[in-house]
């Protein structure tokens, strides 16, 4: 009878010991989190400004410690050179220029601006294009906590950024006669990132407690019952 009832308190006391490992393992997995959304944004001429919806921070999820903002972009430039002199003239470093930002509903900016080129070649007399130039830039900004506020709300609840292509500008390197000009399209990706802490659990120390009177809990009610049994 004693040997039964050692093997079913050693088996309680086995399931006590495992059930604050397991919930303290949960706490100590309770890290800061982070979660981001993106949005794509077409090619377009510049100058434009495209609005942007993207999430808000879900406040469900905890509480915010940073967030982000940031981009990346992508243009197609063609540069034009006009030759005005009365024979073929070389060119150097000819490029195109363009600033890229997005802009987050506080007013937070991350910007970059994306250069197409250099390229050398030479320029006919008259006007001359040379398409399919290709340049990229990225940029980031990381918001004031004093406008996270701005950033949070529940469900599917939208935030509108704008991203922004400028005109840019378009030069080059060439003698007197010689201007250059052009057009282009950016394209891009825009993100906004979340940093958080999940909800608050209870301390490692406050299991462990429960745990120790789990096993006091155990060793009172052996105790009685081998007093009860005259042992």
């Amino acid at each position: 009878m004693k040997d039964c009832f050692m093997k079913k308190f050693a088996l309680n006391l086995s399931a006590v010991v495992v059930f604050a490992a397991s919930v303290v393992a949960s706490q100590s997995s309770a890290i800061a989190g982070s979660i981001f959304y993106t949005a794509h944004v077409d090619p377009q001429a510049t100058s434009f400004s495209t609005p942007v919806g993207l999430n808000r921070f879900d406040t469900s999820l905890g509480t915010l410690t940073d967030v982000t903002i940031s981009f990346t972009a992508n243009i197609v430039a063609e540069v034009d050179v006009f030759n005005s002199t009365g024979s073929s003239k070389a060119f150097t470093n000819a490029h195109a220029t363009i600033p890229v930002s997005v802009v987050g509903p506080d007013g937070s900016k991350a910007s970059g601006l994306a250069v197409a080129g250099p390229f050398n070649g030479t320029a006919l007399v008259g006007f001359n294009a040379f398409t399919g130039i290709t340049g990229s830039t990225s940029g980031s900004d990381i918001v004031a906590s004093s406008s996270w506020s701005q950033y949070e709300g529940s469900g599917l609840a939208l935030l509108t950024f704008n991203f922004n292509g400028d005109t840019g500008t378009f030069a080059g390197s060439a003698n007197n006669g010689v201007f250059f000009g052009g057009s282009a399209t950016a394209s891009g990706d825009v993100k906004v990132t979340y940093t958080y802490n999940p909800p608050a659990v209870p301390e490692p120390s406050t299991f462990a407690l429960m745990g120790l009177g789990g096993v006091g809990l155990a060793i009172g009610t052996y105790r009685r019952r081998q007093a009860a049994a005259g042992v």
